[in-house]
């Protein structure tokens, strides 16, 4: 399934926007454990974590293609969930992008960012 090119001027009508303590470089290379890990606490309608490939950081080649000058700043992500793999922010699943929002500021105001893994463990802003 070729991948759909991002219009990263239009943002879906629902979106999670996380702070990290970690610039864009240091995150580009750890993108795909933060999916993961996204990905595993977000559940769908039969209690099944859903699949990575739904997890969408929409700013992600914005900020971590080779030649961007942003790199060295501080990432700050917009993330949703999609219906399906691979999904295209006209696809935003509003349910579990309110559900992974509702669990992150959960995590915050808990001081319980160790879920998030050792990684993002106090990364989070």
């Amino acid at each position: 399934m070729p991948t759909k090119i991002y219009n990263t001027t239009y943002l879906p009508t629902i979106y999670v926007t996380v702070d990290l303590d970690m610039t864009w470089i240091d995150f580009c290379m750890l993108n795909d454990v933060f999916k993961h890990k996204i990905a595993s606490m977000t559940f769908d309608n039969n209690s099944l974590a859903i699949s990575p490939g739904r997890v969408i950081i929409h700013n992600y080649a914005e900020h971590c293609s080779k030649s961007v000058k942003t790199k060295y700043k501080k990432a700050n992500l917009i993330l949703y969930i999609t219906k399906q793999d691979g999904g295209h922010q006209h696809d935003v699943d509003m349910q579990l992008t309110q559900q992974i929002y509702k669990k992150l500021d959960y995590i915050m105001k808990s001081n319980n960012q160790w879920e998030l893994g050792r990684v993002f463990n106090g990364q989070v802003i």
